[in-house]
């Protein structure tokens, strides 16, 4: 089974070089697009807890082998805006691990994607 996932990037560059990261992991139709209106899009940045030692984590999702969730995002840097969306379906059994590159790459994802 696959999940859709839209990453948002500041430029075309990032979004290639985060694509050439994903590439080793189980990705269908790869889109590299442009965003002119993000309304209706809560961008959030995707994390993975290294300790969650049983406790609650806020934001995380169930299921997962491990917590995944994200931290909501306070200040958005308007000087230097998010135009560039990379879209792709990807495995489930790789969603966690293609969310750890998107987090340490610096990419923010919609919300939607861990309701």
């Amino acid at each position: 089974m696959f999940k859709e996932v839209r990453v948002y990037l500041h430029n075309e560059d990032e979004a290639e070089q985060l694509r050439a990261k994903l590439s080793k992991y189980a990705t269908n139709q790869v889109v590299i697009d442009y965003l002119e209106d993000s309304d209706g899009v809560h961008l959030v940045v995707p994390y993975l807890p290294l300790d969650v030692g049983g406790a609650n984590t806020a934001n995380s999702g169930i299921g997962a082998p491990y917590a995944v969730g994200y931290q909501e995002i306070e200040n958005i840097d308007d000087e230097n805006p998010r135009t560039t969306v990379l879209a792709f379906e990807i495995s489930e059994d790789d969603l966690n691990d293609a969310l750890v590159e998107i987090q340490q790459f610096g990419g923010h994802v919609d919300r939607a994607i861990f309701e």
